[in-house]
Protein backbone atom coordinates (compact mmCIF):
# COMPACT_ATOMS: atom_id res chain seq x y z
CA UNK A 1 0.00 0.00 0.00
CA UNK A 2 1.57 3.65 -1.03
CA UNK A 3 0.78 6.21 1.40
CA UNK A 4 0.80 9.52 0.00
CA UNK A 5 3.58 11.91 1.43
CA UNK A 6 0.91 13.59 4.25
CA UNK A 7 0.52 10.01 5.93
CA UNK A 8 4.44 10.12 6.77
CA UNK A 9 4.75 11.52 10.59
CA UNK A 10 7.36 8.91 11.12
CA UNK A 11 9.25 9.90 8.34
CA UNK A 12 9.84 13.28 9.34
CA UNK A 13 11.49 12.30 12.76
CA UNK A 14 12.81 9.29 11.03
CA UNK A 15 14.93 11.18 8.52
CA UNK A 16 14.63 14.59 9.18
CA UNK A 17 12.98 16.33 6.28
CA UNK A 18 13.69 19.98 7.48
CA UNK A 19 10.79 21.95 8.01
CA UNK A 20 9.57 24.16 4.54
CA UNK A 21 9.99 27.93 5.64
CA UNK A 22 6.56 28.24 3.33
CA UNK A 23 4.51 26.07 1.79
CA UNK A 24 5.98 23.33 -0.65
CA UNK A 25 3.84 21.98 -3.87
CA UNK A 26 4.47 18.62 -3.33
CA UNK A 27 3.62 17.54 -7.09
CA UNK A 28 4.64 15.34 -9.39
CA UNK A 29 8.11 16.07 -10.86
CA UNK A 30 7.82 14.48 -14.38
CA UNK A 31 10.81 12.15 -13.49
CA UNK A 32 10.95 8.71 -15.70
CA UNK A 33 9.39 6.60 -13.10
CA UNK A 34 7.58 6.28 -10.05
CA UNK A 35 10.08 4.77 -7.71
CA UNK A 36 9.85 1.48 -5.92
CA UNK A 37 9.02 1.75 -2.06
CA UNK A 38 9.12 -1.37 0.74
CA UNK A 39 5.99 -3.55 0.68
CA UNK A 40 4.65 -5.62 3.99
CA UNK A 41 6.32 -8.78 2.22
CA UNK A 42 9.40 -7.16 1.95
CA UNK A 43 9.58 -6.77 6.00
CA UNK A 44 10.45 -9.57 7.92
CA UNK A 45 8.29 -11.35 10.13
CA UNK A 46 9.98 -10.79 13.51
CA UNK A 47 9.67 -7.13 13.63
CA UNK A 48 5.80 -7.50 14.03
CA UNK A 49 5.14 -4.10 11.97
CA UNK A 50 2.43 -3.32 9.79
CA UNK A 51 1.45 -0.69 7.79
CA UNK A 52 0.17 2.58 9.42
CA UNK A 53 -2.06 4.34 7.43
CA UNK A 54 -3.14 6.13 10.33
CA UNK A 55 -0.01 8.29 10.73
CA UNK A 56 -0.04 11.97 9.58
CA UNK A 57 1.34 15.31 8.87
CA UNK A 58 0.98 18.16 6.50
CA UNK A 59 2.91 17.80 3.54
CA UNK A 60 4.41 21.34 3.97
CA UNK A 61 6.46 19.62 6.89
CA UNK A 62 8.32 17.59 4.23
CA UNK A 63 10.99 19.40 2.37
CA UNK A 64 12.28 17.56 -0.55
CA UNK A 65 13.49 20.73 -2.69
CA UNK A 66 15.21 20.63 -5.46
CA UNK A 67 12.44 18.07 -6.37
CA UNK A 68 9.24 18.13 -5.82
CA UNK A 69 7.29 15.29 -5.12
CA UNK A 70 7.33 12.81 -2.45
CA UNK A 71 5.09 9.13 -1.56
CA UNK A 72 5.89 6.59 1.14
CA UNK A 73 5.00 3.69 3.98
CA UNK A 74 5.22 3.67 7.02
CA UNK A 75 5.04 0.70 9.08
CA UNK A 76 4.64 0.38 12.77
CA UNK A 77 3.32 -1.85 16.03
CA UNK A 78 0.49 1.63 15.99
CA UNK A 79 -1.70 -1.85 15.54
CA UNK A 80 -0.33 -3.07 18.88
CA UNK A 81 -2.59 -1.80 21.06
CA UNK A 82 -5.38 -4.22 20.75
CA UNK A 83 -2.91 -6.77 21.64
CA UNK A 84 -1.12 -7.90 25.34
CA UNK A 85 2.77 -7.28 25.89
CA UNK A 86 5.27 -4.52 24.84
CA UNK A 87 3.62 -2.00 22.51
CA UNK A 88 7.30 -0.71 21.27
CA UNK A 89 7.99 -2.17 18.39
CA UNK A 90 10.58 -0.69 15.87
CA UNK A 91 9.71 1.61 12.73
CA UNK A 92 10.17 1.21 9.77
CA UNK A 93 9.78 4.04 6.83
CA UNK A 94 10.35 3.72 2.79
CA UNK A 95 10.33 7.06 1.12
CA UNK A 96 10.88 7.39 -2.53
CA UNK A 97 11.08 10.76 -4.79
CA UNK A 98 11.16 11.42 -8.60
CA UNK A 99 13.24 14.28 -9.73
CA UNK A 100 12.70 15.88 -13.27
CA UNK A 101 16.50 15.49 -14.08
CA UNK A 102 19.58 13.44 -12.75
CA UNK A 103 21.20 16.28 -11.96
CA UNK A 104 18.05 17.69 -9.24
CA UNK A 105 18.12 13.83 -7.92
CA UNK A 106 22.26 13.95 -7.46
CA UNK A 107 21.35 17.16 -5.64
CA UNK A 108 18.60 15.81 -3.62
CA UNK A 109 21.14 12.72 -2.73
CA UNK A 110 23.94 14.89 -1.50
CA UNK A 111 21.79 16.68 0.74
CA UNK A 112 20.43 13.57 2.59
CA UNK A 113 23.81 11.94 2.53
CA UNK A 114 25.70 14.88 5.04
CA UNK A 115 23.13 13.51 7.55
CA UNK A 116 19.49 11.61 8.22
CA UNK A 117 18.48 15.06 9.46
CA UNK A 118 20.23 16.78 6.09
CA UNK A 119 22.73 18.16 8.29
CA UNK A 120 25.45 16.93 9.78
CA UNK A 121 24.06 16.18 13.62
CA UNK A 122 26.15 15.04 16.68
CA UNK A 123 27.11 11.42 16.29
CA UNK A 124 26.07 11.11 12.95
CA UNK A 125 28.09 8.66 10.79
CA UNK A 126 27.54 7.41 7.26
CA UNK A 127 29.46 5.19 4.46
CA UNK A 128 29.06 4.21 0.56
CA UNK A 129 27.09 0.93 -0.23
CA UNK A 130 28.22 0.00 -3.31
CA UNK A 131 25.80 -2.02 -5.32
CA UNK A 132 22.87 -0.13 -5.11
CA UNK A 133 21.46 2.53 -7.25
CA UNK A 134 24.05 4.37 -8.99
CA UNK A 135 25.19 5.75 -5.86
CA UNK A 136 23.98 4.94 -1.88
CA UNK A 137 25.12 5.80 1.17
CA UNK A 138 24.23 4.45 4.68
CA UNK A 139 23.49 6.76 7.91
CA UNK A 140 23.84 6.09 11.51
CA UNK A 141 21.97 8.83 13.25
CA UNK A 142 23.93 8.53 16.21
CA UNK A 143 22.58 5.07 17.77
CA UNK A 144 23.18 4.46 21.17
CA UNK A 145 22.26 2.43 24.32
CA UNK A 146 18.76 4.43 23.94
CA UNK A 147 18.13 4.70 20.26
CA UNK A 148 18.77 2.75 16.95
CA UNK A 149 18.33 4.97 14.26
CA UNK A 150 19.77 3.63 10.46
CA UNK A 151 18.74 5.04 7.08
CA UNK A 152 19.97 4.06 3.87
CA UNK A 153 19.72 6.61 0.65
CA UNK A 154 20.19 5.88 -2.97
CA UNK A 155 20.10 7.51 -6.30
CA UNK A 156 18.98 5.32 -9.09
CA UNK A 157 19.02 7.95 -12.41
CA UNK A 158 16.35 10.54 -11.12
CA UNK A 159 15.12 8.83 -8.03
CA UNK A 160 16.37 9.11 -5.02
CA UNK A 161 14.98 6.23 -2.37
CA UNK A 162 15.61 5.88 1.11
CA UNK A 163 14.61 2.74 4.27
CA UNK A 164 14.49 4.03 7.68
CA UNK A 165 14.69 1.81 11.16
CA UNK A 166 13.99 3.25 14.24
CA UNK A 167 13.94 1.18 17.64
CA UNK A 168 15.14 1.31 21.08
CA UNK A 169 18.80 1.36 21.85
CA UNK A 170 18.11 -2.64 23.12
CA UNK A 171 16.85 -3.67 20.28
CA UNK A 172 19.83 -6.21 18.93
CA UNK A 173 17.88 -7.45 16.28
CA UNK A 174 17.68 -3.60 13.93
CA UNK A 175 21.24 -3.45 12.48
CA UNK A 176 22.79 -1.82 9.65
CA UNK A 177 22.44 -5.21 7.31
CA UNK A 178 18.89 -5.20 8.00
CA UNK A 179 18.74 -1.69 6.75
CA UNK A 180 20.99 -2.70 4.08
CA UNK A 181 18.95 -5.84 3.42
CA UNK A 182 15.43 -3.66 3.06
CA UNK A 183 17.30 -1.38 0.95
CA UNK A 184 18.39 -3.93 -1.53
CA UNK A 185 15.10 -5.22 -1.86
CA UNK A 186 13.58 -2.35 -2.94
CA UNK A 187 16.31 -0.82 -5.20
CA UNK A 188 15.95 -4.67 -7.18
CA UNK A 189 12.81 -3.31 -8.16
CA UNK A 190 13.55 -0.17 -9.53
Amino acid sequence: MVVPVSALAVAKRHLGWVLAAGALALSACGGSSTPSMLTQSDIPSYLDVKVDDKSAFQPSEVQTAPCKGANGVVFDGSWRHLKPGPSYIPTVTSIAISCSSVSQAQRFFVARKIGGKGYPGAGTVGHSVPGIGDEAWFIDDGSNAYLRDYSLVWRQNDRVSSVAVEARGSEKRITPALVELLARRVAARS
